[in-house]
């Protein structure tokens, strides 16, 4: 683990610093790497043990012989940290990286100092924090502000229990220090995340992060900070916060206008309800559905069955249409939408009474009733086809039923001998419309007849 320091190559005309390591029994230890910089009263350094060197102890012994030819040196008080995950040992491979501190006097003395420091692994230390607010609805957005440290177990950093200098959250130019991380949870769940690139230790810093919250069941949540540095994760100081989330209102929009047929008895199933509900704060199919209104019940019966579908039965010889109100409900607040049902009746071909012989060159007369309900339907456009009839030609004649009798008649020129069978349609708007060929008429086209008299 790197500590976290920003740092600017020390640099003196002819000089070199050279960095001497002994662990705790004297023996020497040779880095791979031994770097040093100066930053104003820092001086500081990164080492990797040799694959014959590890350092097993929790302490390390080092020495820096101060440069020659008028250069600076440290004072007699300095202080030293050395870091690589706690106490754990170092061993081939791993960085480590040292500080000194409080040195560089102006008077100019050349003295070796040589210093043991723990082992000791800094860590993100979230201290507290406070919240954009304390009530809200699912959907909306939450800052968490935090106030945090990153330092060692034993709460120093860089410049002591201070952390000056260096003083804030900056990007490390050198790129030796490792990256730190918030993590914001809800009720344990992690909902967000804040990264530190690279950076320097520090004490006291500020950081905010706005997220949008997860859709959480409605009443008490906590909002908890942790701290994440090399694996090492830290909980907030101050304990966590808690949230309220207020009940949202359901929405219910887009209910499709349906058709059904009279007398056809139980419709099941005739709209799927929570495809057309919402709710902020809980799934569609968990809420509650149910017939609020209907404007016209002598037409028809409308439910809501288990499953939440809209279930509708039409009255006995009953055609028209009713307006059916669904309301939503998530136990609290509660939102309606209406549809548009409609009834068809049937228009029924009833009776078809035609001539049972016709002459040649004479009008066939033919009478239709349509009913509906056994009752006289009128304006009902009719229609008479030929099943069987003259060659090239379809259609007998049309008519319009009166509203009293619900009967019509057609006539057409009969200019073929022959057997001929004819049916009738019905149509008639909001009504189903009847055309299976039912009942049909048969006659006959005679020729010319002619009166034999005594």
């Amino acid at each position: 683990m790197l500590m976290f320091l920003l740092v600017i190559p020390f640099s003196l005309a002819a000089n070199t610093w050279t960095i001497r390591f002994t662990d705790e029994n004297g023996n020497p230890v040779t880095p791979d790497e031994g770097k040093a910089y100066a930053n104003k009263d820092l001086f500081d350094g990164k080492f990797v043990p040799t694959a014959n060197g590890n350092i097993q102890s929790g302490k390390i012994t080092f020495s820096l012989p101060c440069p020659k030819n008028s250069g600076t040196e440290f004072e007699d008080g300095w202080d030293a940290f050395i870091s690589k995950e706690g106490f754990k040992s170092i061993g081939s491979g791993d960085e480590g990286t040292f500080v000194f501190l409080d040195g560089f006097p102006e008077e100019n003395v050349c003295r070796d100092r040589a210093t043991t420091a723990l082992l000791q692994g800094y860590f993100a230390v979230p201290l507290r924090s406070t919240l954009s607010k304390s009530s809200f609805f699912n959907g909306e957005s939450i800052t968490v502000t935090t106030t945090f440290d990153i330092a060692t177990e034993t709460d120093e950093c860089y410049g002591g229990s201070g952390c000056t200098p260096p003083d804030g959250i900056e990007p490390n130019a050198d790129g030796d220090f490792v990256d730190a991380q918030l993590r914001y949870r809800i009720d344990g769940v992690q909902a967000s995340s804040k990264s530190f690139s690279n950076v320097i230790a520090a004490k006291n810093k500020v950081a905010g992060k706005t997220f949008a919250l997860p859709r959480l069941a409605v009443g008490q949540h906590i909002v908890s900070v942790e701290g994440t540095l090399d694996g090492r994760v830290t909980q907030q100081i101050s304990g966590t916060q808690p949230i309220t989330i207020q009940n949202s209102p359901p929405a219910l929009a887009g209910l499709p206008d349906i058709t059904v047929v009279a007398n056809s008895g139980l419709n099941n199933n005739l709209v799927n309800l929570p495809l057309f509900g919402s709710d902020p704060d809980q799934d569609s199919s968990t809420l509650t559905y149910r017939v609020s209104g209907n404007s016209n019940p002598t037409v028809v019966t409308c439910a809501v069955d288990g499953n939440n579908f809209l279930d509708c039965t039409p009255q006995q010889d009953q055609a028209g249409i009713s307006l059916i109100t669904i309301e939503v409900s998530d136990g609290g607040l509660a939102a309606a939408d209406t549809l548009s049902l409609t009834i068809l009746g049937m228009a029924n071909v009833s009776t078809l009474e035609c001539f049972d012989t016709v002459v040649v060159d004479n009008n066939q007369s033919c009478s239709v009733f349509v009913e509906t309900f056994n009752r006289p339907l009128g304006d009902a456009e009719v229609n008479v086809f030929y099943l069987a009839g003259p060659a090239n030609q379809s259609l007998v004649g049309t008519c319009t039923t009166d509203a009293i009798t619900g009967g019509c008649s057609v006539k057409s020129l009969q200019t073929e001998e022959g057997n001929f069978t004819v049916f009738a349609t019905a149509r008639i708007e909001g009504f189903v419309n009847d055309t299976d060929q039912e009942p049909d008429f048969s006659y006959e086209v005679l020729g010319h007849r002619y009166n034999v008299v005594d």
